[in-house]
């Protein structure tokens, strides 16, 4: 097979993987954002009487980064997410930037959740809004999915 042969095939290949990628990660987020909305009136079960501080700080954060970094749900929801907002052909610094970006918000993110939950009154304010938020949430979510859905049909044609 020449050089000119198996890079049409590969173009092909291509082609089908991406549409495949983009109906299937359409569908993924299709379905986290019904869950997210049939979830949203479910209640949160919060103790009050939490304790302030079990063990040492290290050793929390250590275990708090492991679960983070081994649910499989976070990695795959953030590759569709990206293959939803990314441009087809990103430049190279994007691709550098992007994963060491997705780090520092997700760790500040989490951070900031937890020393905000870690007060009665922004968990009060949570679970007063939280139908709404979910509610808010899955419709943004379900919007992306629909976007990736067409785009991967639009793709395909």
């Amino acid at each position: 097979m020449d050089l000119r042969t198996w890079l049409t095939l590969s173009e092909r290949h291509f082609h089908v993987l991406d549409f495949s990628l983009r109906v299937a990660g359409g569908a993924y987020l299709l379905w986290i954002g019904i869950k997210i909305w049939r979830g949203a009136a479910d209640p949160v079960q919060i103790a009050n009487d939490m304790p302030t501080h079990q063990g040492s700080s290290r050793r929390a954060f250590v275990r708090a980064l492991l679960v983070q970094l081994a649910n499989p749900k976070t990695a795959i929801f953030y590759a569709w997410m990206f293959a939803a907002m990314l441009p087809a052909s990103p430049p190279f610094w994007m691709l550098i930037v992007l994963p060491p970006l997705l780090f520092c918000n997700e760790f500040v993110w989490y951070a900031i959740v937890a020393f905000a939950f870690s007060f009665r009154k922004p968990r009060s304010v949570y679970l007063h809004s939280k139908q709404w938020i979910d509610r808010a949430t899955g419709a943004v979510v379900r919007a992306f999915g629909v976007k990736l859905v067409i785009e991967g049909m639009g793709a395909a044609r």
